[in-house]
């Protein structure tokens, strides 16, 4: 360790002879002035010295300086001048210049609490008291030469937020069971909003795996189960998770055209299938590879069913009416009213199929409880087709 000579403990006067200066006066002024400047008896600085400080029976006085620069003068107890002492500083001055460290540091030191105080390395290396305790006021202005944000609780940049990183999915593989990566997606999360741009059209219902956190089950937006041609390579669609499934909020494309039909008169009836009036509602597609999206509304007369019947099912024809297309092809709807005899049901109809390369289509329902009409008819058909190419 390292040892240093201790400064006099109190200040001690003598006369010209030599002999202790006892009741001797020591004035205290502002360094280069006759300004008198207070001194104090001890190191807390709250109790003054009188000025002049009287000297004790051994010329002696407790004089603590505070960090400016001082004059002193000694006089006899009569009041007469000894000497005058000019630009007298305690062990520290206030520095007017840089303070060249010479290769050392300053060490042992206390950490740093008033926003003036020097601060430790230990408290640089922690960043102690830099945690914000409140909102960060920017004044307008904004972080630049920001770093992409790789964790939840990270800042994202604008550029990510341009690209889509937190939602657009990547790695995209497979058709009806997808597998996709999204960066720093560790959980599914209700409200999670993602984009899919399929690499292949599904075939029948779809499940999604993002970051292998699970395979959920993809439908349309009313929560039906996807059954084919839903997706094509290369259109973009909005994915939205509810807690259960993925809901596709989207269909990508423009409208090529809208077609009408209404009849509103008595269909031909069958034991097999009520086929609509006008035989061939005939839809010419613009595009070959084209979606074609119906909705058909009609009323299902049951006059000859019997009162133990409800009217519960409407099967759709697509083409020549001789085989039902069933719910597994994508074309069965339930519910199409209840009654017994002389009743009736209106039944709607809504689906899409791929345009393809027929251009007719002839739709046919059927009632009853078996799939089977005995003498039914349908009226008031109504429809409309929409072609969107994607």
């Amino acid at each position: 360790m390292t040892a240093f000579i201790s400064p006099p403990p109190k200040l001690q006067f003598f006369t010209n002879a030599g002999v202790p200066m006892a009741s001797g006066l020591l004035y205290t002024y502002a360094a280069g002035t006759t300004t008198p400047l207070v001194t104090y008896t001890d190191s807390t600085g709250l109790v003054a010295n009188t000025n002049p400080v009287i000297l004790d029976s051994r010329g002696e006085a407790s004089i603590w300086l505070g960090g400016v620069g001082y004059k002193f003068k000694l006089a006899t107890p009569a009041n007469v001048d000894i000497w005058t002492q000019d630009n007298i500083y305690s062990g520290w001055l206030t520095p007017t210049a840089n303070l060249p460290m010479g290769g050392f540091k300053f060490t042992g030191a206390a950490n740093g609490t008033a926003a003036t105080d020097f601060a430790t390395y230990g408290q640089l290396q922690s960043l102690a008291g830099w945690a914000p305790t409140a909102n960060l006021p920017m004044g307008g202005f904004k972080f630049t030469g920001a770093g992409l944000g790789v964790a939840r609780t990270d800042f994202a940049t604008f550029g990510q937020l341009q690209d889509s990183a937190g939602s657009l999915l990547t790695a995209v593989a497979g058709t009806n069971t997808i597998t996709a990566t999204l960066t720093n997606l560790a959980a599914y999360a209700a409200g999670q909003v993602f984009t899919l741009i399929p690499t292949g059209a599904n075939t029948g219902a779809v499940t999604l795996n993002i970051n292998s956190l699970g395979a959920i089950a993809v439908t349309q937006n009313s929560g039906l189960a996807l059954d084919g041609n839903e997706f094509v390579v290369g259109a973009a669609y909005q994915l939205i998770y509810d807690g259960t499934r993925f809901l596709i909020v989207n269909m990508p494309g423009k409208i090529l055209q809208t077609s009408y039909y209404i009849d509103g008169g008595n269909s031909t009836t069958s034991t097999a299938y009520v086929n609509v009036s006008a035989l061939f509602w005939t839809i010419t597609p613009k595009s070959a590879t084209s979606i074609l999206i119906f909705t058909v509304s009609l009323q299902l007369g049951s006059a000859a069913v019997a009162a133990a019947n409800t009217i519960a099912y409407c099967n759709l024809y697509v083409g020549t009416p001789a085989t039902t297309i069933t719910s597994a092809a994508r074309y069965h709807y339930a519910t199409s009213g209840a009654g017994g005899v002389g009743s009736y049901g209106t039944a709607t109809f809504s689906f899409q199929i791929a345009s393809g390369s027929t251009a007719a289509r002839n739709y046919g329902v059927s009632a009853a409880t078996n799939n089977v009409s005995s003498g039914a008819s349908a009226v008031n058909i109504n429809g409309v087709c929409t072609e969107i190419q994607l």
